[in-house]
């Protein structure tokens, strides 16, 4: 039985020791022949903490507004934009759509739509956005 054993241990040891000499650079006195490739890492998106604060007065200002849609428009854009530079695309869309919806005539939000759409390869969409503009 311990011979048995052995055998399945002694096979991993010679794959790993013959897939480690088949190493590109591994090779003695030839560790130039092939490039090292690097690899991105990839950090978080650091939160500024005015941008956190300007979202809470902004998400309270569109909650309480009374005024003209204008006003309203330009809330949901400068949302957006904030949405944007913290990394949630969706909301950041969704604010430009809600910009739109508000006021047709605020070029700013056809903009920045446009451009989203883009990135999404909806090429169609993203010059309608892009044309439409009052």
């Amino acid at each position: 039985m311990k011979l048995h054993i052995s055998k399945f241990l002694f096979l991993p040891l010679i794959v790993f020791l013959t897939a480690c000499e088949s190493i590109p650079g591994n090779d003695r006195g030839q560790g130039d022949s092939y490039p090292m490739i690097v690899l991105p890492l990839a950090t978080t998106v650091q939160i500024d903490y005015q941008d956190e604060v300007k979202l809470l007065r902004l998400n309270q200002l569109i909650a309480e507004h009374k005024g003209s849609d204008q006003q309203k428009a330009v809330l949901y854009y400068e949302r957006g934009l904030i949405y944007d530079r913290m990394g949630l695309t969706a909301h950041s869309r969704y604010d430009f759509t809600q910009s739109i919806n508000t006021d047709p005539a605020f070029a700013q939000s056809y903009n920045s739509l446009g451009v989203y759409l883009l990135f999404g390869q909806s090429y169609d969409e993203a010059f309608d956005a892009f044309d439409s503009r009052h």
